[in-house]
């Protein structure tokens, strides 16, 4: 795994795959973090990631 404050990038077998966290997402589609927390918890954003207590999620959603 490769993280700066720029960017997240995870490495799954050879695929470069670039995540935002909760606060960038919820900018970016204008909802509150805590909606896309909900969202990613009940499956209906595709492919995010939990790592710890975070969610990760792919820029491409």
């Amino acid at each position: 795994m490769y993280y700066s404050k720029e960017r997240i990038i995870i490495i799954f077998g050879g695929i470069d795959m670039d995540y935002m966290i909760l606060k960038e997402a919820s900018a970016k589609w204008g909802v509150t973090p805590r909606w896309i927390n909900y969202f990613c918890s009940g499956g209906r954003i595709p492919g995010p990631v939990k790592m710890g207590m975070v969610w990760l999620i792919p820029k491409s959603a």
